[in-house]
């Protein structure tokens, strides 16, 4: 009887938890796949899809000349956008991009769908445009000067005192 209490005592005292080898066992049991888990899952490309996705089917259902607006709307939902000056243009836009953790995202695909109305908003043309057929745009940083004073910070902040008049019927006039 007396072995077994004791080999009762020796299976239950690593529960004790004043020991601090037994935390840095556990520690390192824990951390060592979590830091793993981690490092591979930054690594993995991350792949993003926004905006419209095409259904071939219902887009090769849409014939040119014979359907409307609202077929349209109806089959392929409202437009990502329309054209600037009369909306007779409708643009279904969708891309993919993938990146990883630290790196810019590179766009793998991207597709627009460009469905043109006549006058009376049946269909004229449908156009199908892919990454080939984009074109990168360098936007223009420089600013329009204007005519005038500039002026600096601490003429812009002692210009104004003194300029400002004081409420007219205020308490106490």
């Amino acid at each position: 009887m007396y072995y077994s209490q004791t080999k009762l005592r020796y299976d239950i005292s690593y529960l004790n938890f004043s020991n601090g080898s037994h935390w840095a066992r556990i520690s390192r049991i824990l951390i060592a796949p979590l830091i793993i888990v981690f490092s591979l899952t930054s690594c993995t490309p991350q792949v993003d899809v926004r905006g419209y996705i095409s259904d071939t089917e219902q887009l090769n259902t849409i014939v040119e000349g014979t359907h409307m607006r609202e077929d349209v709307w109806q089959l392929l939902g409202s437009p990502t956008s329309e054209s600037a000056f009369d909306g007779r243009t409708w643009y279904y836009m969708s891309r993919r991009t993938q990146g990883k953790v630290f790196e810019d995202d590179k766009v793998i695909e991207q597709d627009v769908i460009a469905i043109v109305f006549d006058d009376r908003w049946i269909v004229k043309e449908i156009h199908h445009y892919g990454i080939d057929d984009g074109r990168i745009v360098n936007l223009v940083t420089r600013e329009t000067p204007t005519r005038g004073n500039e002026l600096g910070l601490i003429e812009q902040f002692f210009g104004n005192i003194g300029r400002f008049n004081a409420p007219t019927g205020a308490a106490g006039d």
